[in-house]
């Protein structure tokens, strides 16, 4: 106790002789522990944020150096500082967004009396942030501690000898969600990353590597499908990654956000020029976004593995400008279903090249989507002999279809609706009950579409399929059209068409949900022509 006195007068004399007006410092806070030993000999240790303070030795803000360290067997406490044997006060500059984290280290040493070592604090006093004291040889291996929860800590390894606090500066972001799939990231550090504390009403979570998987821990730097259970807001806390290096594949990315937004124009690339597509957010269909909006998930094809470095500002030469398209030389169709969702398609009579306009992975299957076949958003029809194959994904009906043709060009959508819509000019129609696939093909010299050469019988779309899917079948000259559908025994289940049909392009609906799961197989007969083709029912 007499080196604990000692240690107050001389506190008092030297705030004295430098007639520090403590009172008046701006402080972020200050917070004082209390150290108990086997014996209970006790002393305390302050440690604080004040501004203008520095990691070393401020006597101008009453720290001051104590003696060395004692022989083994004296109590003693103190904050370990480089340059100076230990203080009994140490503060730190208040934190802001570019110092995010203060650290300290304390390092004590019993009286004979040994372990247990006994540290209190008040946490009803800790200031706004994330303060963690973990075991300064392992860095929590041995000891962690969450000082926001819990108010006293003993230790009773005796090899632990010194502690670290870390001061974790935290900013608050909400992420919106809507009922259903929402395409986001986690833009702070939080403190637990299990899915279900980040978003307690979600049903289900992927992350993509190549395909979806299932995911329950999340990460800072990537996107994730979330399936929320009713829309709302998550309210995040946790560190700000105002700028952040995130890694890429060869392939698709699907990204996260820092805490504010991030203009793909100012996104590092390494090396250079990797990008090889447009970004991509998701809000009711895929949109190509030229910002990372915090919270958002975000998908980005790269040419190479490398590194994305998002930062609010631009960060070096490498930075590549936002990729634009230019609507003058392209024909637009877009799709908008009954829920607000769409997607907008181009395509053109002039050949060009492609490989730009690549789209990311569909989404979830109960996620609407629109797309060439190809996986692309646009594409090249360049005569009346070929065709450009839209796939539609959970559409829910009826769909407006809205086009604007810029080549002075008819063309004929087939499958869409029950009816062909002709594109021409500028013009919108609505189908009841979209197909899940359809056709844009060039009309003719007399505005049709032209006719087909030979019999085909497509394979189905989707394939699995619960429990219904398209099939596609062209008849090149009248015909009565059979569509028979069997078992894998080969017993006949059902009859899908039975009529005659004029020449031209046509596809049938089949539902299959009295039927088990199971493989089945459909058969087109028409005069001499007959194909089979396989397949696959999932419930």
């Amino acid at each position: 106790m007499k080196r604990l006195w000692f240690r107050v007068l001389l506190f008092t004399l030297f705030s004295t002789l430098v007639s520090v007006p403590l009172g008046l410092a701006q402080s972020t806070g200050s917070l004082k522990l209390t150290l108990i030993d086997n014996g209970s000999v006790a002393d305390t240790a302050r440690f604080g944020e004040l501004h203008g303070a520095t990691s070393g030795l401020d006597i101008g803000l009453g720290e001051f150096e104590l003696p060395p360290v004692p022989p083994s067997g004296a109590f003693d406490v103190r904050w370990i500082v480089s340059g100076v044997e230990g203080l009994s006060i140490d503060y730190r500059d208040t934190l802001n967004a570019q110092n995010k984290k203060n650290v300290w280290t304390l390092q004590f040493q019993p009286s004979a009396s040994g372990y247990p070592v006994t540290i209190t604090w008040d946490s009803t006093t800790l200031w706004t942030g994330f303060f963690q004291m973990y075991d300064a040889a392992t860095g929590g291996g041995k000891l962690s501690v969450d000082m926001s929860i819990h108010g006293s800590v003993s230790i009773t390894d005796n090899t632990v000898k010194s502690l670290t606090i870390v001061h974790t500066f935290t900013v608050s972001r909400n992420v919106s969600l809507q009922s259903g799939w929402n395409l986001v990231s986690i833009p702070v550090g939080v403190k637990s990353w299990d899915v279900s504390k980040i978003f307690p009403a979600y049903v289900s979570a992927y992350s993509y590597a190549g395909g979806y998987q299932p995911a329950s821990t999340l990460a800072h730097g990537t996107g994730y499908w979330v399936n929320y259970l009713n829309s709302g807001t998550a309210a995040l806390t946790g560190e700000p990654f105002a700028s952040d290096t995130f890694a890429v594949v060869s392939g698709w990315n699907l990204i996260g956000s820092t805490f504010s937004t991030v203009a793909t124009t100012s996104i590092q690339q390494v090396p250079a020029s990797i990008v090889s597509s447009y970004f991509f957010s998701y809000s009711n269909g895929y949109k190509s976004t030229t910002s990372i909006l915090s919270g958002q998930g975000v998908w980005v094809k790269s040419s190479q593995a490398g590194k994305l470095v998002l930062s609010s500002s631009s960060l070096s030469k490498s930075v590549q400008d936002a990729p634009t398209v230019d609507l003058t030389k392209w024909n637009t169709i877009t799709v908008t279903d009954a829920d607000g969702a769409s997607g907008e398609l181009l395509f053109s009579s002039k050949a060009g090249n492609l490989s730009e306009f690549d789209m990311p992975p569909k989404p979830p299957e109960s996620v609407f989507d629109i797309r060439f076949s190809g996986d692309r958003f646009a594409g090249i029809l360049p005569d009346t002999s070929s065709g450009l194959k839209m796939e539609l994904q959970a559409a829910h009906g009826p769909v407006k279809v809205q086009w604007n043709i810029i080549d002075g060009g008819t063309y004929i959508l087939n499958g869409l609706s029950a009816v062909p819509i002709t594109l021409s000019a500028r013009g919108s129609s609505v189908a009841d009950q979209p197909g899940v696939t359809a056709e844009i093909q060039a009309a003719s010299g007399n505005g049709r579409v032209s006719l087909p050469t030979k019999f085909e019988l497509y394979q189905n779309y989707p394939n699995p399929f619960n429990p219904s899917t398209i099939i596609r079948y062209d008849v090149p000259t009248s015909s009565h059209v059979n569509i028979t559908i069997y078992d894998l025994l080969g017993r006949q289940v059902g009859v899908l068409v039975n009529t005659d049909r004029a020449a031209g392009h046509y596809q049938a609906t089949f539902n299959a949900s009295r039927l088990p799961s199971g493989i089945y197989f459909y058969r087109l007969q028409a005069g001499t022509f007959q194909r089979a083709r396989k397949f696959v029912f999932v419930k």
